[in-house]
């Protein structure tokens, strides 16, 4: 069985927790306890057979807030 997991951390470069895990391909959204401006690192990682893989190269994602509508041209 093929599994996948993923992790974030807490905004402040603290510890990784795991947010997410599925045994099918997924797609997640973050919504709860997201601080604008905060930078947020995720690393994931996959099962299958032979074990857990490592953990992949750490990604970074900067929250922000939903941008304004732009004024008509």
């Amino acid at each position: 069985m093929i599994a996948s997991e993923l992790q974030m951390d807490d905004g402040n470069a603290g510890e990784f927790s795991v947010i997410f895990s599925t045994s099918e391909v997924f797609t997640y959204i973050v919504t709860e306890g997201i601080e604008r401006g905060k930078i947020y690192r995720f690393r994931y990682r996959v099962r299958n057979i032979n074990g857990w893989s490592q953990f992949s190269e750490i990604g970074y994602i900067t929250a922000f807030s939903t941008p304004s509508i732009p004024p008509a041209p």
